[in-house]
C-alpha cells in the first residue's frame, strides 16, 4: 500500500511538471497514461420521451434541443484534442478546459456567464476489496444540458440511467441542474460506503491487535488506512465549501426547488465529513494502541531475558570463583567438591526461580 502510493505520488509530479511554465489555459493531461478511445454517450429527455446514444465522434453530436434536458458524458479525458472540440462546441473557458484534464483538481464550482463549471472526486471500493479507487470527474451546467467528463470508462451512475429509463422520482419532470443534483448525490452517497467499509476494517484491525497483541504487519495495514481516510477528506471538505456556495441560489441555472435538495446534500456531506473526522481519530487510537502493545512485546520479552541473566549471574560467580589457578585451594582438592559446587548451583537457581514466582514475575 505505501509502496503503490509513493508510486502514485511520484507519477502525479512526473505528468503535474509538464505543466511548469505554460501560458494559462494551457491544455495538458496530468493523469495516468491512457492509450484506449474514448467514449461519448448521449442522453436527451423530457417528460414523455428518452433517446440513448452512443457517439462514435463527437463531430457527430447532433444539435440540441434547447426543450429537451441533454446529458453528454465522455469517458476518456486523455484526448486532448477531443476535450478541445468539446470546449469550441459549447463556447467553455480555456481554463475550464484546463482543469478538466488536470486530473488532480481540487473540488470546486466556479459560475461562468452561462454556465456552471464543477469538479469532484469520485471514490468507490469493490465489494470484499480493501483498496479505494478514485478518479476525478467535471461537469458543465448549461441551461438545458449537463457535459460530464470522466477518467475512466463505466462509472457510479447506473441507478441514475434507471431512473430516466423507468421515470422514477422527478428527474424526467426537472431540469438540468436536477440532474446534476442527482449525480452529485450518488458520488456523496458512495463516500459513505467508502467510510462503512473503512469504518468496519478499522474495527477489525482493532480485534485482530487485541487478540495478537500488535503486529508491524498490521502497522503498515492502518498506516494504508490512514493514506485512504486522507483521500476521503481531500475529496469531501472542498466539495462541502463548493456546495454550500451553490446553494445559496446566486446562480439563474439553479431553480429555487432544486435548492432545498442541495441543502439536504449540503447536510449528507457534513455527516460524510463527521464520519471522516472520526475515522481519523479512531486510526491515531489504533496506532497508538499497536504501538502500545508492540512495546509491551518487547518488554516482557526484555524482563525474561533479565531474568535468565539474573539467575547465571551467581552461576558465573561460582564458576569464576573455582575456575582460578591458584595453588592453595583447598575445595579443588575435596573429593566430592564438583558436585556439591553443582548443587549449590542448583539449589540457587530453584531459590531463584521461586523468588520470580512470589514476587508474580514469571
Amino acid at each position: 500500500m505505501r509502496k503503490s502510493r509513493v508510486k502514485k505520488k511520484a507519477s502525479h509530479f512526473s505528468q503535474s511538471s509538464k505543466k511548469v511554465g505554460l501560458a494559462p489555459g494551457s491544455l495538458i493531461y496530468t493523469g495516468e497514461e491512457r492509450n484506449w478511445e474514448p467514449e461519448i454517450s448521449l442522453i436527451t429527455y423530457d417528460k414523455e420521451n428518452l433517446d440513448l446514444q452512443k457517439i462514435d465522434q463527437f463531430s457527430h453530436l447532433p444539435d440540441l434541443n434547447s426543450n429537451k434536458v441533454s446529458w453528454i458524458n465522455i469517458d476518456g479525458i486523455h484526448d486532448v484534442d477531443l476535450i478541445k472540440q468539446v470546449g469550441s462546441r459549447f463556447d467553455l473557458h480555456s481554463l475550464v478546459l484546463e482543469d478538466v484534464v488536470n486530473a488532480n483538481q481540487r473540488p470546486k464550482i466556479e459560475e461562468f456567464e452561462n454556465y456552471l463549471f464543477f469538479t469532484v472526486r469520485v471514490i468507490r471500493v469493490e465489494e470484499k476489496d480493501t483498496k479505494i479507487h478514485e478518479e476525478q470527474i467535471s461537469f458543465v451546467l448549461g441551461d438545458h444540458f449537463v457535459l460530464s467528463f470522466q477518467e475512466h470508462k463505466g462509472d457510479i451512475f447506473s441507478y441514475v440511467r434507471e431512473r430516466l429509463k423507468n421515470k422514477l422520482g422527478r428527474l424526467r419532470s426537472a431540469g438540468s441542474d436536477y440532474l446534476v443534483y442527482a449525480l452529485l448525490d450518488t458520488i456523496v452517497d458512495h463516500y459513505f460506503v467508502v467510510e462503512e467499509n473503512i469504518t468496519l476494517r478499522i474495527e477489525n484491525h482493532e480485534l485482530d491487535i487485541i487478540q495478537n497483541q500488535g503486529s508491524k504487519n498490521l502497522s503498515q495495514m492502518i498506516l494504508g488506512l490512514k493514506d485512504q481516510v486522507l483521500i476521503m477528506r481531500k475529496a469531501v471538505v472542498p466539495l462541502r465549501e463548493a456546495v454550500a456556495n451553490l446553494k445559496k441560489g446566486t446562480s439563474s441555472l439553479i431553480a429555487d426547488e432544486t435548492i432545498n435538495f442541495l441543502n439536504d446534500l449540503y447536510d449528507h456531506i457534513n455527516h460524510q465529513i463527521d464520519g471522516v473526522e472520526m475515522s481519523r481519530d479512531s486510526i491515531t487510537n489504533l496506532i497508538e494502541l499497536n504501538s502500545i502493545y508492540q512495546n509491551n512485546k518487547l518488554n516482557e520479552i526484555m524482563k525474561v531475558l533479565t531474568m535468565i541473566s539474573t539467575i547465571f549471574i551467581p552461576l558465573s560467580f561460582l564458576a569464576g570463583l573455582y575456575g582460578m589457578n591458584f595453588n592453595n585451594m583447598p575445595e579443588l582438592e575435596y573429593r566430592y567438591g564438583y558436585y556439591w559446587v553443582l548443587t549449590v548451583m542448583g539449589i540457587l537457581i530453584i531459590l531463584m526461580i521461586l523468588f520470580f514466582k512470589r514476587k508474580k514475575w514469571l
